[in-house]
């Protein structure tokens, strides 16, 4: 009806550390942010991989979209990535009439090893490269029992889960205003607890996407706490902070935890621009016509102080890329939730309730 407003789904995103919330709305104009949460996860260390969440958990966030004012009970979730497999595969192009569906678990499957009966999965065709005659798919799956395991504890506290996300498409599907122009390659590069992900598009569709080696911020963390020898835990909110210090002030003390901090993170930064570099030159050659365009920092750790001026290189221009970045946020509020780290949850939000991601 018009002059009421229109309520997205609630996009929610679990990580090892935090699960995230975001809701959009609209009254005959473009989508505004309506309300966004985080929710601490349990304590965790450096040698915490990813879990799902907890029936308590699962009644803490209940709780909190209700105080926060989150309106209806439709969610749309993220598969982690420790829960989903993917791979580019050679698929027959869909004017063939062929099984696509079938074909594509078939294929990711034999990659991974899996019973291709258990996968569930989404696929899309992705530009062809250069010197290539080839149809080639990005193929994403998880197995059915993965899927039912993210789903029933929603459904246990009255969250209706209308559909899981890929979450490389859901970056995607956040940060797609801001890239450059039809033909050209943007990178997003997830920084986040357990993953480093590095996704590059092309000519505005997900092409490729790889994880980096050990540059995740437990690794970050863990590392930077066995120098300062104090608890991971208590390292994570000064690595978060740290582009708003400085060394030059506060106690002798203090100054030797930021110069020590400084040189824990700027290592890391060296280190995930040496594998950006080494991708930017494989995704070079594949598509050599295609200029890069712009590369958008994400995640619990997109804020990383150097790594922007590290990545930028001929063409490409990098920046962090967070909530208010990519929609209108309203008022001025706490910046905890404006931040990168909330770049999944708003993709998830803005996925339509029906049809194609």
């Amino acid at each position: 009806m018009i002059g009421r407003h229109t309520y997205s789904p609630i996009g929610i995103d679990v990580t090892t550390r935090c699960i995230r919330a975001v809701q959009l709305t609209r009254r005959a104009g473009p989508w505004r942010l309506h309300a966004a949460v985080a929710i601490p996860r349990e304590t965790t260390s450096t040698e915490t991989a990813w879990t799902p969440p907890t029936e308590a958990e699962h009644e803490r966030l209940f709780g909190a979209l209700q105080r926060q004012g989150f309106e209806g009970r439709n969610v749309m979730l993220a598969v982690p990535a420790d829960r989903m497999v993917t791979s580019v595969i050679e698929l027959p192009p869909r004017s063939s009439g062929a099984p696509l569906s079938a074909l594509a678990a078939a294929e990711l499957g034999r990659v991974h090893k899996m019973d291709a009966a258990s996968l569930q999965v989404a696929y899309w065709e992705v530009p062809t490269a250069s010197r290539s005659s080839a149809t080639e798919y990005m193929v994403a799956g998880c197995t059915e029992q993965a899927a039912l395991d993210l789903i029933d504890p929603f459904d246990r506290v009255g969250l209706v889960v209308r559909a899981l996300d890929v979450r490389s498409l859901s970056l995607h599907r956040a940060c797609a205003g801001t890239f450059g122009a039809g033909g050209s390659i943007d990178a997003i590069l997830c920084l986040g607890w357990n993953h480093t992900t590095l996704l590059f598009v092309v000519g505005g569709v997900v092409t490729f996407q790889r994880t980096l080696d050990g540059v995740d911020g437990r690794s970050l963390a863990g590392g930077a706490a066995q120098k300062l020898r104090i608890p991971p835990a208590s390292v994570v909110p000064l690595i978060l902070r740290h582009a708003a210090c400085t060394i030059a002030s506060g106690t002798p003390a203090r100054r030797e935890i930021e110069r020590e901090l400084a040189s824990s993170i700027s290592a890391h930064v060296e280190d995930i621009a040496s594998q950006f570099s080494v991708s930017c030159s494989y995704i070079s050659r594949r598509y050599p016509d295609r200029p890069m365009s712009t590369a958008l920092l994400t995640g619990e750790f997109g804020a990383l102080p150097g790594l922007v001026e590290r990545l930028e290189r001929g063409t490409l221009k990098a920046r962090r890329f967070g909530l208010a970045d990519a929609i209108d946020a309203g008022p001025p509020r706490d910046h905890t939730i404006l931040g990168t780290e909330f770049v999944a949850s708003l993709g998830l939000a803005m996925r339509p309730m029906r049809g194609a991601a």
